[in-house]
């Protein structure tokens, strides 16, 4: 299963979600009839999808399961996972967030940071949560920080700046 997007919030009263689309691949819903929805592949519900169109520059997807406000509103901040031969791969130097999550983090001169937590769609780019000892720090995405991502070896390495973690 993989992780195509991510429900952010209800919309409306008839059960619809905004969700947020991971990688730049609208189309990856339009000819998917379900998806599983969960907090992770293993946990999820398979839901049908009903519609999905874009309103305002929002994705909104209107499941055939869902009729209301209030159980649209019970799936913010779940994923939508579609299984493996529906996903467009994403290119070099790019990973799906599910693969990425739970990965050690640590400096590039070998200080262990913590845990990849999340990851953060924000308009200037994608945002890395990372949980620390001291308590959450976001990295940006950016080659400049990510030196390195080994899915192999289960951990990522970054370049740390002063002020950038504690």
């Amino acid at each position: 299963m993989i992780a195509v997007a991510r429900i952010t919030k209800s919309v409306g009263l008839k059960g619809e979600v905004v969700v947020s689309i991971l990688g730049e691949h609208l189309e990856r819903l339009n000819d998917v009839k379900t998806v599983a929805v969960g907090k992770t592949a293993a946990e999820t519900q398979i839901l049908t999808i009903e519609a999905v169109a874009t309103r305002n520059g929002r994705t909104v997807v209107k499941f055939s399961d869902v009729e209301s406000r209030n159980e649209a509103e019970a799936l913010k901040n779940l994923w939508l996972f579609v299984d493996d031969e529906q996903s467009v791969r994403p290119g070099p130097g790019s990973y799906f967030v599910h693969d990425i999550i739970g990965l050690a983090v640590e400096s590039d001169d070998g200080r262990v940071l913590g845990t990849l937590k999340d990851v953060a769609n924000l308009p200037a780019g994608d945002v890395w949560i990372v949980e620390t000892r001291e308590g959450d720090v976001m990295i940006p995405a950016v080659k400049e920080f990510v030196r390195n991502v080994d899915l192999k070896g289960g951990k990522i390495v970054i370049h740390v700046i002063e002020g950038l973690v504690k």
